[in-house]
């Protein structure tokens, strides 16, 4: 069962078991994280989540996990799509914000 180390906007699931946690399509996002880590060693996962402290705004967020057997820990990386899509945008027309 995958449990929450830390979490820096929700740290209500720090220790929680979190394999019944899943988005609004039903996406069980934790047990996913593990179904790639264990089946592929590392991958992606697309799920809707919470906008970082704003627990009114769902937004697409993608992450990818990897195994990392020596603690039997699943660790990953992500970003919301919205993020991920306007750094693109900025970057394909060379548009840089100076500030």
């Amino acid at each position: 069962e995958p449990q929450m180390i830390m979490h820096p906007f929700n740290p209500e699931l720090e220790g929680t078991d979190v394999s019944g946690i899943a988005d609004p399509n039903g996406v069980q996002i934790f047990m996913e994280f593990v179904n790639v880590a264990q089946g592929q060693g590392s991958g992606y996962v697309p799920y809707m989540w919470q906008y970082y402290d704003d627990s009114s705004r769902l937004e697409p967020k993608l992450s990818y996990v990897s195994s990392f057997e020596p603690w039997q820990w699943i660790v990953w990386e992500r970003g919301f799509m919205l993020m991920m899509w306007t750094s693109w945008l900025l970057k394909k027309n060379n548009l840089f914000f100076w500030l």
